[in-house]
């Protein structure tokens, strides 16, 4: 077998190996979060999205458990992190200078809800594409209501 066959072999088996420990976690089994794992030479990345700060940081360090496993690049993005890069990039951006007293976000595996009231279709036009720009954010259910 030439040597960049044996090679991606074991990219392959490590990253079954490194997505069944993740798997092994109850909470991110059982939320089915959405977690990607790409393996390249013994160096693992965690891409996706999860519920907490604290399943990111479980994942990462499952991830460097694994026997083979040389180093891990954990860009995996919670819901918390994405709530609040939303509230900050909302109330920073001139097009919306939303605050979370106007707006309330809510978030789950990446999916946005913008709830709360604007003062126009164009603030609430401005507010999807801002939580849209975010990273990590799958999708944006926009239920801003129109006053006046």
């Amino acid at each position: 077998m030439n040597m960049a066959r044996q090679q991606n072999n074991g990219n392959r088996w490590l990253e079954a190996e490194v997505t069944q420990a993740i798997q092994s976690y109850e909470p991110l089994r059982s939320l089915y979060c959405p977690v990607t794992v790409q393996v390249q030479d013994g160096r693992v990345r965690l891409e996706g999205v999860v519920r907490t700060f604290i399943m990111k940081h479980m994942a990462g360090e499952l991830a460097r458990q694994v026997p083979g496993v040389l180093e891990v690049q954990n860009d995996l993005v919670s819901d918390t992190e994405l709530q609040l890069e939303l509230a900050q990039r909302l109330a920073q951006d001139p097009r919306t200078q939303l605050l979370t007293s106007d707006v309330t976000i809510n978030c789950f595996l990446g999916t946005v809800y913008l709830r709360g009231r604007v003062d126009s279709p164009a603030r609430k036009e401005a507010a999807a594409k801002v939580a849209a720009e975010v990273k990590g954010v799958r999708r944006v259910v926009n239920e801003l209501m129109v006053e006046g």
